[in-house]
Parts: structure tokens; sequence; C-alpha cells
């Protein structure tokens, strides 16, 4: 892939993130035993203008690695469900989002392709 390629992909997968530098997520646990709940997306502004949305924390396989799994929250954002897998364990986590698929539909060379996201914290309740 060319550079210009990298850079267009790099630049409408960052303009996909459900939010922008000070939105964020609220994940609220309603059913701890099934880790699932209710979910608000705060595109621009934390506390500001929430979107309410459901989410449940599971297992995801790896599609790359056969019986590697990972735990990450599947979350309906705009009726289309996201999975987004912890990449890393703590204050902060790290989120990410495998869109291999999505961009292989214009870039069929494209190998692997996520995006990350920084989680501050997770509110339980």
């Amino acid at each position: 892939m060319t550079e210009n390629e990298k850079i267009e992909i790099r630049e409408k997968q960052l303009a996909e993130i459900p939010v922008k530098a000070g939105g964020g997520y609220k994940f609220i646990y309603t059913d701890a035993a099934g880790r699932k709940g209710k979910a608000v997306i705060y595109a621009d502004t934390f506390g500001s203008d929430g979107i309410e949305t459901t989410f449940e924390e599971k297992e995801f396989e790896s599609p790359y690695t056969p019986n590697v799994f990972s735990s990450g929250y599947e979350i309906v954002i705009g009726n289309e469900k996201r999975i987004f897998i912890f990449g890393a364990l703590g204050v902060p986590a790290l989120i990410r989002e495998d869109v291999t698929p999505k961009v292989q539909v214009e870039y069929p060379q494209a190998k692997l392709v996520y995006t990350s996201q920084i989680l501050r914290s997770r509110i339980y309740g």
C-alpha cells in the first residue's frame, strides 16, 4: 500500500470513532452477573448530549489467531453492532476495534486495520 493510501485509511477510520477528544463512554452495569447494561456515548463533551444504547461485556475469539480470546464490549451504535476489545488492563484502559473488513471493501490489500481509544475509568452501578 502507498503512504497516501495508509494516510487516507487512518483519517477515514479516526473519523468513524464514536467519540472525540473530550467525549467518552459511560458503562452502567445493570446486570453485573450477565456483564451487560446501559451505555451512554458522549460524542464531544463527557456528560453532555449523551446517546443511550446497550452494551455487553464478553469474550471474543481473535479472527487472526484461533483459540485466542480477549475480553471486550459489544455496543450497538447507530444500528451497528461494534466490538471494542480490551487492549490493556488497568486505568487508563485501551480498547481496540478491528475495522479491517470495512477497510478491505475499498482497499482489499489491507491486512490489519484497527482503531484504539483510551478509557480513563469504568463506572459500575
